[in-house]
């Protein structure tokens, strides 16, 4: 079921609103980080939005990072929003493990910025992943004003200086900013829940009634959300509960994915509270059980 965990995680992502700060279609605009960092070139065999990604790499040792900073035609108000890009990285141990990505939105240059450092757990390999958070719980770095940003950057930092990324196998796209609230405002994953982020969805593999030979399928999605508190968790269930909603009023009744379409999808109960995690953050879920039918 690993594919269609896959596809959903994808389309939860994608059905939040965010806002684009840069859709990364062309690499006009942007800046190197890093003395041998290549150029980002669009690549439109790849992206999470629009027709093009941004991918990056660097041609020789040496450095310990490489990076990208753009500055926008026209600033962007983002108070009370949180800021993230979506990544792609083939090989994540080139990349530090205690803090992979560093990403940047501030006020005309680097030196008025808010930034908060992602470990590597925070990115799966190989696939699209958001990194991102509240601007003011990030850190600050001289007088950015929130009102008024037009300077976004991203850095992804290397395990040692010996590394050197071949163009494309790090990739960036749809740098955001949206409602701090909203759903996809903290980390989604499928088949694993990692430590960190404190605030944070998993999806899981809950079993059903499959049958062999059929492109119809019944399937049982497990869905489990961390938070630092009950008021935190339960915003964040209740979100994730409504988006998965039953009937035709629900966003993914007869939605076509890539390789599957939803027939229908049923929450079975109210969310529950699950226990404790051995951080002591409290973790609550639900069940969906959802009718597929494989379409490609």
């Amino acid at each position: 079921m690993a594919d269609f965990l896959q596809e959903l995680h994808n389309w939860i992502i994608g059905n939040d609103v965010y806002h684009i700060a840069d859709s990364c279609e062309a690499s006009a605009g942007w800046s190197n980080i890093g003395a041998n960092t290549y150029d980002p070139t669009p690549d439109s065999n790849d992206y999470i939005e629009g027709t093009a990604s941004l991918k990056t790499g660097n041609s020789a040792s040496g450095q310990t990072s490489i990076g990208h900073s753009k500055i926008l035609d026209n600033p962007l108000n983002m108070e009370r929003m949180e800021f993230g890009i979506f990544t792609k990285v083939e090989d994540i141990s080139q990349l530090s493990s205690t803090g992979a990505v560093i990403i940047y939105a501030g006020t005309d240059n680097v030196a008025n910025v808010y930034f908060d450092t992602f470990p590597a757990s925070a990115i799966t390999e190989g696939e699209w992943c958001r990194v991102g958070k509240r601007l003011t719980d990030m850190n600050i770095l001289g007088q950015p004003d929130i009102r008024s940003i037009n300077y976004i950057s991203a850095q992804w930092q290397f395990a040692n200086t010996s590394v050197i990324i071949p163009l494309g196998d790090i990739k960036f796209d749809y740098i955001n900013y949206g409602p701090a609230e909203h759903l996809a405002s903290s980390a989604t994953f499928y088949n694993k829940m990692p430590a960190t982020p404190n605030l944070c969805v998993a999806l899981f593999d809950a079993g059903g009634a499959n049958q062999a030979h059929s492109p119809m399928q019944r399937r049982s999605i497990r869905i489990l959300v961390r938070g630092a508190n009950r008021s935190e968790g339960m915003d964040l269930a209740n979100q994730a509960h409504a988006l998965l909603h039953d009937g035709a009023g629900s966003a993914l009744y007869k939605k076509s994915l890539t390789r599957y379409k939803v027939e229908s999808s049923s929450v079975i109960a109210p969310v529950q509270q699950i226990g404790i995690d051995e951080n002591s953050y409290l973790l609550l879920g639900f069940d969906v059980e959802l009718i597929t039918k494989e379409i490609n």
